[in-house]
């Protein structure tokens, strides 16, 4: 495949009756991907079936908690001189100097893809990932998951690279969904009867001992956000989910986007539940019980009581249930997420790669890492690419504008946030 300036690198448009070929840019640090907001927003609002795993308020929350351990980056698509999509990730370097190239969240975050709209789905996945490769002047090792089932990102990048030579498919989480569609009557047959039983009997029991009382309600301020996730002992506070959990649904109380429910038994909150809701889809994000109430089985009474609310009061289609909180037992269907691990090219990226593939027992990338290397001088803009594909490490964008299109504001002054002297992470990527 060509790698001159016109395929890789020029905003200009090809011969009379093609496409417009594709621009590629790649920003890094917090204060580079902050300005990216509006236009993130857009291409969020135009995902038919949207997760909070890729919302703004992910993003935010990502930056306000410090969980991200790498360098965050976005890497973006521009066809015809339009922002047409940005794949969000974080990068890491080998103790070799190679770079890791991941999603921003993962291994905290449990859906991944990139942000696409229908002109950036036509583009050549190989191409976007190619320019990341020209922006970074290394080939990277791309570990890309989980991706989520039916999202519009994931199968743009596993059609292209499952088949390919160098690239391993890996098993990822599993993703449990309802479908609510078709009224309570229709969506309650739909339950798992010991779902169903459990929450029957645990509600019975609860009101025989005392005053109980079931609300579901739009949550507008953090505070019963923090009650929620206060319950223990599920509860682990100062943990990075927990953290991230916290500023995402206060976020996204503050949009109207978070549904909670209570369980009160005797005036006493024992049980709480989150979701987030988005374009008739729901996302549960929190579900918790003070532990002193397992024979009323609270939790499952809120899930039944929250699907109840969305199918009846919220108009909503389905409701997702992350894989690693929610009950194994209730006997849903599970639906199989991947990870892609691999690398556009042979040599020493690919190799590590293997290694790396083997140390993980073939099921996981594991591989140490170093601290990403300093950018350079605060002030200082790379230019990389001949084709104005380049990479924005530190300072404004002088002397090259950015092609996020006439309406982003030309601010200077952006620096990459890292901890100085960070020590080596044997981590598991």
């Amino acid at each position: 495949m060509a790698q001159g300036t016109g395929s890789w690198g020029s905003p200009g448009r090809s011969p009379a009756g093609a496409r417009p070929r594709p621009h590629v840019e790649l920003l890094a640090g917090w204060p580079a991907l902050v300005r990216l907001e509006r236009h993130w927003r857009a291409l969020h609002a135009q995902d038919p079936r949207p997760v909070p795993c890729l919302a703004w308020e992910t993003v935010e929350a990502l930056r306000v908690t410090s969980v991200v351990r790498g360098l965050p980056a976005a890497l973006l698509l521009h066809v015809g001189g339009h922002l047409a999509g940005i794949v969000p990730l974080e990068l890491h370097r080998t103790l070799l100097g190679v770079p890791v190239a991941r999603f921003l969240g993962a291994g905290i975050l449990d859906r991944h893809e990139p942000l696409l709209s229908p002109e950036g789905l036509a583009v050549d996945p190989l191409r976007v990932l190619a320019g990341l490769a020209r922006a970074l002047r290394h080939q990277p090792i791309l570990d890309l998951g989980p991706l989520r089932a039916d999202g519009a990102g994931a199968p743009w990048l596993a059609r292209t690279l499952e088949s390919r030579l160098g690239w391993s498919t890996l098993p990822g989480l599993r993703e449990y969904r309802l479908d609510l569609a078709g009224g309570w009557n229709r969506v309650r047959l739909s339950l798992p009867l010991p779902l169903r039983e459990d929450a029957r009997q645990g509600l019975e029991r609860a009101r025989r001992q005392a005053p109980t009382e079931v609300r579901l309600l739009r949550a507008r301020e953090a505070g019963i956000v923090r009650e929620i996730l206060g319950l223990g002992p599920g509860s682990r506070p100062g943990t990075p989910a927990d953290a991230l959990a916290a500023e995402l649904l206060e976020r996204g109380a503050r949009r109207g986007k978070v549904i909670v429910g209570r369980l009160v038994l005797g005036g006493r909150l024992i049980a709480g539940v989150a979701a987030w809701m988005e374009n008739h889809q729901a996302s549960l994000v929190a579900l918790r019980d003070d532990g002193n109430h397992r024979e009323l089985h609270p939790r499952r009474v809120l899930l039944v009581a929250l699907v109840r609310h969305l199918a009846e009061r919220e108009t909503c289609n389905r409701i997702l249930l992350p894989p690693a909180r929610h009950d194994s037992r209730l006997g849903l269907v599970p639906r199989e997420q991947v990870r892609l691990v691999g690398t556009l090219r042979a040599g020493l990226a690919r190799a590590l790669a293997g290694l790396g593939l083997k140390l993980g027992g073939g099921r996981r990338l594991l591989l140490p890492l170093a601290p990403w290397p300093s950018p350079g001088p605060v002030g200082e803009t790379r230019e990389v690419l001949p084709g104005g594909v380049r990479v924005v490490l530190r300072g404004g964008f002088r002397g090259a504008r950015p092609r996020l299109g006439a309406s982003l504001p030309r601010e200077s002054g952006p620096t990459v946030e890292r901890t100085p002297g960070e020590p080596l992470l044997p981590a598991e990527i």
